[in-house]
């Protein structure tokens, strides 16, 4: 049976999860107990009990999973010191990463798109875009 269209998915403490998944391992509670005593549906519990789900993020992993922390940091430090990076520029040093790594990727000549773009700007909030505006020309007073 499918899920319903916009039904909106519960999301629940990872750690409660955990801690009420090991009392049922560890034969201290029951499952319905458990269910009970920690608000979590029975299914969700079993469900981690049983490992059912390997992880608990969804989707593909990122090409660049061990470097965009270090690119994040990279770009908040630079507009710290006064150098904020544009799109582009940011797009071409991770392709001087992707190039000099060789690794394969789903990008045409490792060349970033839109959707990469985005989705990084998501995984890393402290990160974000701004337009620069020019300031008028005015003579000395």
């Amino acid at each position: 049976m499918s899920r319903q269209v916009g039904a909106k998915r519960r999301k629940y403490d990872p750690c409660i999860v955990d801690i009420a998944a090991d009392a049922i391992r560890n034969g201290c509670m029951s499952l319905g107990k458990a269910s009970e005593v920690y608000n979590i549906p029975k299914t969700t519990l079993h469900d981690r009990v049983k490992r059912k789900y390997a992880s608990a993020t969804i989707g593909a992993k990122t090409v660049l999973s061990p470097e965009e922390n270090t690119i994040e940091q990279w770009a908040v430090q630079m507009s710290r010191i006064g150098y904020g990076r544009a799109r582009r520029e940011l797009a071409h040093i991770v392709k001087q990463i992707l190039d000099e790594d060789g690794r394969k990727t789903p990008f045409v000549n490792n060349i970033l798109g839109r959707k990469w773009m985005e989705g990084f700007f998501y995984r890393h909030p402290s990160l974000n875009l701004i337009t620069t505006v020019q300031l008028e020309k005015r003579e000395p007073l």
